[in-house]
């Protein structure tokens, strides 16, 4: 796979016992997204949920976004076991595919 292919990730951040999982969520949502009302396209499409004390980050991204994200991710969850997950499901996150398509217009 070539640095440029796009592919589904999840990021995995185990919150640690102390920690406030939605308050965690959306700190990583401002990495994601640090200006939420920008003009299309999103760099990288993404979203986010909290399952207990695990929150999940999906990721439409290049191998190279997808890790530079994780870097970012991990430092700011100090102290969480924070892992990315090459085998996803791509029907698990069609919309981020989707939106990924619609915004970029045709190539």
């Amino acid at each position: 796979m070539t640095g440029q292919s796009r592919r589904v990730y999840e990021i995995h951040v185990h919150v640690p016992v102390g920690k406030d999982a939605q308050e965690l969520q959306e700190v990583i949502s401002l990495i994601l997204c640090p200006v939420p009302d920008h003009a299309p396209p999103c760099p990288v499409p993404w979203a986010t949920a909290a399952v207990g004390t695990q929150i999940n980050v999906g990721l439409y991204a290049t191998e190279e976004e997808a890790n530079r994200l994780l870097v970012e991710i991990a430092t700011v969850a100090k102290g969480a076991n924070v892992t990315l997950h090459h085998d996803v499901d791509p029907a698990d996150y069609q919309e981020l595919i989707r939106q990924y398509e619609i915004e970029a217009g045709p190539r």
